[in-house]
Order: C-alpha cells, then structure tokens, then sequence
C-alpha cells in the first residue's frame, strides 16, 4: 500500500457537507473510490478536520464492511506478470 501519495490523488470530504450527510452516503462515497481512509477538510478554515475510517465506522456500528481498495499500479503489473 502506498502511504505517500500526491495530494492531486488525495479524496476528501468537505466538513460542511459531511454534517449533511448520513453514515450510508459516506460508506457509499468511500466504496466508490475504494478507499478505507478519507480526509474531511474545511474549506471555510482551510484546515484538516479530520480522517474517517472504514474499519472505525465497522467497529461503531458492529457490523462489517467490506471496501475493497484499488490495487496500485504495481500490484497489477505484478499480477498480469504472473
């Protein structure tokens, strides 16, 4: 997994539409994007509010999701070398 990544390939949700939002539209966004982290920034501040978690909201809610994460690059160049 890639931790470094360029931040024109960072997801992030926007504070003030996250408030908005219910637990099912970000499990979907985070689906969407395969992603188990995201960002939530505030665009008003300009700050980072904080990072939502797939496996945090699994263990609040007790139930388990299952996001699968888009391999890298690398990972598929070393699958179809297989």
């Amino acid at each position: 997994m890639d931790m470094m990544q360029p931040k024109s390939l960072l997801h992030a949700f926007d504070y003030n539409e996250l408030k908005l939002s219910s637990v099912s539209d970000v499990v979907n966004a985070l689906r969407e994007n395969g992603a188990m982290h995201c960002l939530v920034i505030d665009k008003v501040a300009h700050e980072i509010r904080g990072v939502i978690s797939v496996s945090d909201i699994a263990r609040i809610l007790r139930i388990p999701l299952d996001i699968q994460s888009q391999p890298s690059f690398a990972a598929l160049s070393h699958i179809i070398a297989a």
